[in-house]
């Protein structure tokens, strides 16, 4: 595992990439978690790991075939969770209007989260932004457990 310090940092061959808490650009690495920050990921890898509903508000540049994983317990969901569209993950063209329950769904090139569902009294945060969110489809979303493995 890789941890980039202030400033402007070069790592290569990195695996698992946690950037900071300040604005990152992280292009690579099989699981890339920004941290905090408004980061800016370049898909190339397996995961954009989120470890905290407040991790968010990241731009993906470029999605590839990277999935969003969500790690367990902090986005109200447990190992074996399993992520179904309609009922916990909402595409753009699927209304999330009465969803009571925690939920991902994406609004226009925006993936957003909503811990206590769109009925809720919680606001939404946005996860990320980025041309290739608008297509995300429920396969691109997955419960992973604390060593960011895909449960």
């Amino acid at each position: 595992m890789a941890k980039a310090g202030g400033g402007t940092d070069t790592l290569s061959n990195i695996t698992v990439f946690v950037g900071t808490s300040s604005a990152d650009t992280i292009t690579g690495g099989s699981v890339v978690c920004g941290a905090g920050g408004a980061d800016t990921l370049n898909g190339a890898g397996d995961i954009f790991l989120y470890r905290a509903p407040g991790e968010g508000g990241d731009t993906v540049v470029a999605l590839g075939a990277a999935k969003f994983g969500f790690q367990t317990g902090q986005f109200g969901y447990s190992a074996t969770t399993q992520i179904v569209d309609g009922l916990n993950f909402f595409d753009a063209g699927t209304s999330h209007a009465a969803s009571n329950q925690a939920c991902w769904y994406v609004e226009g090139n925006a993936l957003m989260y909503d811990s206590d569902g769109t009925t809720g009294g919680h606001a939404a945060v946005t996860i990320a932004t980025g041309a290739d969110v608008a297509g995300l489809s429920v396969s691109g979303i997955a419960i992973v457990d604390d060593a960011g493995q895909i449960v």
